[in-house]
């Protein structure tokens, strides 16, 4: 075998030192753009979760009144006036605010799903990370589906939305500490 000049050598190590610095550098700033996506990922998540929880409380309200007879369901001013409760959620999806809400909210939502894809390949150290983002990004996307389309009976309605604040406000206090 032949051996190796001093300039060859040289040369060698170089490439190798320049090489170890590309990967290491490129690994570091992977690692910092992934925990940037991390952060934005979920800070819309919560924005999402937060509408989610808005709009659904106010059917939860106008439901309630529905079935229950009570405040707007007897206010004759009210476009709940002595309506059924299918009726008055049906009324309260058309209401100007709730459709500007949902529709943020759906934007949102369309954001953060391009946002789950750039964290489909964690390095090992976050893969809990992206576990516990993936869990959060699929109740989010549940709740929302809630305020988009509420369905089952008012209490099974509130049962979930109360779960999927639980669940998420879990989630979002994990991720925030393996940051």
């Amino acid at each position: 075998m032949k051996k190796l000049t001093l300039i060859q050598k040289t040369v060698l190590i170089v490439v190798i030192v320049l090489f170890c610095g590309v990967y290491f550098g490129f690994t570091k700033y992977s690692e910092k753009n992934y925990a940037k996506n991390v952060k934005e990922a979920t800070t819309q998540m919560i924005v999402v979760s937060t509408v989610s929880q808005l709009v659904t409380d106010y059917y939860s309200n106008i439901w309630r009144n529905a079935i229950y007879k009570e405040k707007t369901w007897s206010d004759y001013t009210s476009p709940y006036y002595c309506k059924d409760f299918n009726r008055a959620l049906v009324i309260a999806k058309e209401d100007q605010s709730i459709v500007s809400f949902l529709k943020e909210m759906n934007n949102k939502v369309d954001t953060v799903e391009i946002l789950m894809k750039d964290l489909n390949n964690p390095s090992s150290k976050n893969i809990e990370l992206h576990t516990d983002m993936v869990d959060l990004y699929l109740s989010t996307k549940e709740f929302a589906k809630l305020a988009n389309n509420p369905e089952g009976s008012l209490q099974s309605f509130n049962q979930r939305t109360g779960d999927l604040t639980s669940k998420i406000s879990t989630l979002v206090e994990k991720i925030k500490l393996r940051q």
